[in-house]
């Protein structure tokens, strides 16, 4: 099908005679000598039913793949025309011609036609069947959803559609999806976007469109306010054709979805795309799969997804593989990551979840200010986790400004964050004010001792900082977790413990072959000589290398000691096997 199919775009000029992929699969053409052959029984019988179906009452008619050609179709078109109870007619991967369309076009042209979806995919339909439909379309007024998919039908019949679009005021979807209308359908069927208000999806994937069509489309949608989705797929469509598209997104208003998968847009072309968004409010989908988009084109939707508000959907395949140039690989993905994570948690929150967790995200202040809105407008969220997000101070007065309106959340947690002491005493004037917050959980970040012991509340936890020995990358001063040293009997729990001491320092570990340098470096972590069992295992584990099952019966079933307080062992650490947070 692919052979025939190139076959006409290598003369774009010459109208297309492009045989139907139906008939190519089977290794025949599509002309008229085919329909003279004589139908089986088989076929007859289905059609006879069909008939009596018809003829009952059916409302729904399904003749999927049973070889129908256009004298069995004619005697179908007869009792469906009679019909005042069809509604749904599927016909696909036939052997309907011409002649059937020329049927099925009586069926339509009646002025008591009550069909309203046809389904003609995978047949033997030209420019002349294609005709017929089109004009009965332009009297009909029932038909909303009609499917031409992989036909044979080329430039001038796709005029012909566009003609009928003009008139025709109730079609809402048409798909030529693999019919080669090449550039001159797609500007005829543009031109008739610009006055036609009914239809709302337009199928043009596989047809053979080039930038010049695509440029046409971009135009025409500039003025057209009801085409909710354009399928450009599978075309030659590069930069240029892109850049076109762009720019209509920028001022139109009605467009939820635009497919350009398989194309040839690269780089700059993914750029104006992305640029345009920032500006569009009105794209829910946007797909870009298969075309040979880079690292940077990344980092342009990446940009623009800090902006954009409404796109739920952006498909999208990049060769992220050698472009350092422009910024590290990782630097792309983990903003387009940043704004994926950034737009799940709004859903959650529209949605009216009651918690929303997304500890470990790295998010930018305008991040925050979008999630801090959602917020500030919830009337259900209860429980905010927000630890380890690289929250600076200025992202938490922001977030202080969206608790003091929020009346539902009673739990947030703000630990191992960057909030220094400025943050701190802003987010702690918030529980002056709000009366339902029943925790704030600061712990692990860089307040000092003076500003915490004056802050500090049963409502608000702040971190305690204690003394340890510098390595390399450790600072002399970090968060100590809750119960260590501290005169609680609580089991030390990795999880809570300041995050970027505990990377720190296990960065420090992982820079030495020696075990017993490992040990060191990871000496804060598990104090005093009773510890060395854990400072073993746990320089073993940071530096991936398999704890000895002896060693971890040895962990599960000893004590431990935090300073001089005894604990508990840990749960959840046996046989080597080890998750990170529980151990």
């Amino acid at each position: 099908r692919w052979a025939a199919r190139e076959a006409v775009l290598k003369d774009r000029s010459s109208p297309c005679q492009m045989p139907s992929i139906w008939s190519c699969a089977r290794g025949r053409d599509a002309g008229p000598e085919d329909d003279s052959e004589p139908p089986d029984e088989e076929t007859i019988e289905v059609v006879n039913k069909a008939v009596g179906a018809v003829e009952a009452g059916e409302a729904c008619l399904s003749l999927t793949g049973h070889l129908i050609g256009d004298e069995l179709c004619e005697t179908l078109a007869e009792a469906v025309l009679k019909s005042q109870t069809l509604r749904w007619l599927q016909l696909d991967r036939n052997m309907l011609g011409d002649a059937s369309a020329l049927a099925i076009s009586r069926v339509l042209s009646n002025p008591g036609a009550v069909l309203q979806s046809l389904d003609l995919d995978f047949n033997r339909v030209r420019d002349i069947g294609a005709t017929h439909i089109a004009e009965s379309l332009e009297v009909n007024t029932s038909l909303k959803d009609l499917q031409l998919h992989c036909n044979a039908i080329g430039p001038t019949g796709a005029a012909k559609f566009a003609k009928a679009l003009r008139a025709n005021k109730t079609l809402r979807t048409l798909s030529l999806h693999g019919n080669a209308t090449q550039d001159l359908g797609a500007a005829a069927l543009a031109r008739a976007l610009e006055c036609n208000s009914s239809l709302r999806t337009l199928s043009l994937h596989g047809t053979g469109i080039f930038d010049e069509g695509a440029k046409k489309l971009g135009k025409a949608l500039q003025a057209n306010s009801t085409l909710r989705e354009l399928s450009l797929g599978g075309n030659f469509i590069s930069d240029a054709g892109a850049a076109s598209l762009a720019e209509m997104l920028k001022v139109n208003k009605a467009l939820q979805e635009l497919q350009l998968n398989n194309n040839r847009v690269s780089d700059e072309g993914a750029i104006q795309l992305a640029q345009s968004i920032e500006q569009n409010q009105s794209l829910r989908d946007l797909w870009l799969v298969n075309n040979p988009v880079t690292v940077v084109g990344v980092r342009a939707f990446a940009k623009a997804l800090e902006e954009n508000t409404t796109l739920s959907r952006l498909g999208l395949t990049a060769d992220v593989v050698g472009r350092k140039d422009e910024g590290t690989d990782d630097d792309s993905l983990r903003a387009l990551q940043r704004s994926h994570t950034m737009r799940k948690a709004l859903k959650c929150v529209s949605e009216g979840q009651e918690q929303l967790c997304i500890a470990g995200s790295e998010f930018n202040e305008k991040g925050i200010s979008r999630l801090a809105k959602a917020i500030q407008r919830s009337g259900t969220l209860s429980d905010l986790r927000l630890d380890g997000c690289e929250i600076s101070d200025k992202g938490a007065e922001i977030l202080a400004e969206a608790l003091e309106e929020n009346t539902s959340l009673a739990q947030v947690s703000l630990a191992n964050n960057k909030i220094g002491d400025a943050g701190a005493t802003r987010l702690a004037a918030v529980l002056k004010r709000n009366n339902t917050l029943e925790n704030l959980d600061l712990d692990g970040n860089p307040i000092s001792e003076d500003v915490s012991s004056v802050i500090s509340t049963p409502r608000l936890t702040t971190p305690r900082t204690w003394s340890a020995r510098s390595a390399e990358g450790v600072g002399n001063t970090i968060t100590r977790p809750p119960g260590v040293g501290s005169g609680q009997h609580s089991t030390l729990d990795i999880g809570k413990m300041n995050a970027g001491a505990f990377r720190a320092m296990s960065a420090a570990a992982r820079r030495s072959d020696d075990a017993a340098v490992r040990e060191e470096a990871l000496g804060p972590l598990f104090p005093g000589e009773h510890n060395v069992t854990h400072r073993r295992a746990l320089a073993m584990e940071v530096v991936g290398a398999e704890v000895p099952k002896s060693l971890a019966r040895k962990v599960q079933g000893e004590h431990f000691v935090a300073g001089d307080q005894e604990q508990e062992s840990w749960e959840g650490y046996d046989e080597g096997q080890y998750e990170e947070g529980q151990y």
